[in-house]
């Protein structure tokens, strides 16, 4: 299972070598599962999402809320001007800099990452999670620390095998070399993929 944490959440199932589309071409919406009913309103019109709490602009939002219940920290300036001028990467860098605020928010942030993680791990049983996008470069900050989180929710942890939680290998190359194996299996072509073209 593939999980690219950017704006939004964007999954693949992999199976066989082969991505898997579902009777209707649908599969793979795992940033749509609900984990929280009571929560914000995502695009897709259900409330909850699990991208509206484990995206960057979930993260953005987080902080966001933090920051006005508290009313302090290194990302106040940046709200009290325009609350949606937050980004991810300025929550990342708060909390690399040591702000308690941030900090808080990146220990929330990753429990929502790793309760939904942990949710598709319960309905799909993966060997391995390849987790990619722009904030799996704060490895230790967000990555390490989800690994050991997803451990402690997967059910029968105890029981079965560790799945392993990986960081996809191609960064911001993925999306390119994914259109050119799509476009090379379009045309028929036979000749070899590249190596690590589904990391």
């Amino acid at each position: 299972m593939l999980v690219t944490i950017g704006t939004g959440i964007v999954n693949c199932i992999i199976a066989d070598g082969r991505i898997q589309l579902g009777a209707h071409g649908f599969a793979g919406e795992l940033g749509h599962h609900v984990v929280d009913p009571a929560g914000v309103l995502c695009s897709c019109g259900n409330r909850g999402c699990w991208e509206t709490v484990a995206s960057a602009t979930g993260l953005a939002r987080l902080a966001v809320a933090a920051v006005q219940r508290s009313g302090r920290g290194a990302l106040s300036s940046i709200i009290a001007d325009d609350p949606a001028a937050l980004r991810g990467e300025h929550v990342t860098k708060a909390a690399r800099d040591g702000d308690e605020v941030a900090l808080a928010v990146i220990d929330e942030f990753v429990g929502w990452v790793a309760l939904g993680l942990a949710n598709c791990v319960a309905i799909l049983d993966p060997s391995l999670i390849l987790v990619g996008g722009g904030l799996v470069a704060e490895q230790a900050l967000l990555l390490d620390p989800n690994r050991s989180r997803v451990d402690e929710l997967i059910i029968a942890s105890g029981h079965r095998p560790r799945v392993r939680n990986e960081k996809a290998g191609l960064g911001e190359r993925a999306g390119a070399l994914g259109a050119a194996v799509l476009g090379r299996d379009a045309a028929g072509a036979t000749h070899a993929e590249p190596r690590g073209a589904l990391r």
